[in-house]
């Protein structure tokens, strides 16, 4: 009889959607992806042609942020997307691969159809063999939302920090020179992608009722919709300490703008782990 008790352990294979592309917008899948080949963990990018090879079957289908699809204003276009996302689902199911998902939000910033999206989230969730929570809070919060999901096995990672991301190798007054930001002024930043649930003209707003001549107001990201871009200008016309950066900051910028600040502002109308 062959002993086998020197063959190599079959490494775990995990088809994650999205496993690098969303690095651009979002380093949580880098950070959770970056190292698990060394825990004998194989992590492919999502696709069907991988779901559906018969050499080397997934035994796990990770998702991160399937309410975008209900981004469409079209809602056979999010009725299209939906019925195919199931039908991978139970593709994926019969082959024996769980499907998991990382409760990210439980929404979509934006959408419109309502009684659509109920209907997207209960077919979903029948679908999810487990949840992964971020936090305790966020799973209470998520149950709240959806009592589905609490008959879902659920298990809560929390988020991991961004520390290590960015490079963080410059001083306080280089930061505020390259940003052309007086050495005296009390500085708060606001920096992400610009979307209308961050809610930044009514920061703006708010920020000008503040009388202190030395109090400046940085925000600086790339508008994913050109009207809130336009908002966001007109509003910051109105006051002189008001700074609008638009476009993408790169990760060797982001330590600019976190070094230059004195306070982080995070006015959003609904947050559940960002």
């Amino acid at each position: 009889m062959q002993n086998n008790s020197s063959a190599e352990p079959q490494r775990l294979r995990v088809l994650a959607w999205p496993a690098f592309k969303a690095e651009q917008d979002n380093n949580h899948t880098k950070q959770v992806y970056g190292y698990m080949p060394g825990l004998g963990i194989d992590i492919q990018e999502f696709s069907i042609k991988r779901l559906v090879d018969k050499q080397n079957q997934p035994d796990i289908w990770h998702m991160h942020f399937p309410e975008k699809l209900l981004r469409y204003p079209n809602p056979l276009q999010v009725i299209k997307r939906l019925s195919r996302l199931l039908w991978r689902m139970r593709i994926a199911r019969r082959k024996g691969a769980k499907v998991v998902w990382t409760v990210h939000n439980l929404s979509h910033d934006g959408a419109t159809h309502k009684l659509l999206e109920r209907v997207y989230w209960r077919t979903f969730l029948a679908r999810v063999d487990a949840c992964i929570h971020l936090s305790e809070l966020a799973r209470e919060v998520a149950i709240k939302r959806y009592p589905q999901i609490g008959k879902i096995p659920g298990y809560v990672i929390p988020h991991p920090h961004y520390r290590s991301s960015y490079p963080n190798d410059i001083s306080r007054d280089e930061a505020r020179e390259r940003l052309n930001i007086p050495a005296n002024a009390k500085l708060a930043l606001c920096i992400g992608q610009m979307r209308p649930y961050k809610n930044l003209p009514h920061l703006i707003r708010t920020f000008r009722e503040c009388g202190d001549p030395d109090a400046r107001l940085l925000i600086a990201g790339r508008p994913r919709e050109p009207e809130l871009a336009d908002l966001i200008k007109q509003e910051a016309a109105l006051d002189e300490r008001v700074m609008a950066h638009f476009g993408f900051v790169a990760d060797e910028e982001m330590q600019v703008y976190l070094r230059s600040a004195d306070l982080f502002v995070i006015p959003y109308t609904e947050i559940l782990n960002s």
